[in-house]
């Protein structure tokens, strides 16, 4: 389980507190968008299916889902590349 969905106003507090706490040098590409592109990504390359995924996300269709398996693979050949030059 994923737990409760966060309505729109904790998403924007919290978001807030952790900016307050990064401090202003290490928050200036963060937004909520890309907290929520990393944790789509983050439960894909967990083994999350695109089913769990686009539930927990709240899309409306599995493509919009599937856009960010790209990331995963990108992070494996990533991977593979740093582990071959090592």
């Amino acid at each position: 389980s994923f737990g409760r969905p966060l309505d729109r106003f904790n998403v924007r507090a919290r978001f807030k507190v952790a900016c307050r706490v990064l401090g202003p040098d290490r928050v200036a590409d963060l937004s909520i968008h890309s907290g929520r592109h990393s944790a789509v990504s983050h439960l894909l390359a967990a083994g999350r299916t695109l089913a769990e995924v686009r539930d927990a996300a709240g899309h409306s269709s599995i493509a919009t889902t599937s856009i960010y398996s790209h990331v995963v693979a990108d992070d494996g050949k990533v991977g593979e590349i740093f582990r071959e030059t090592a």
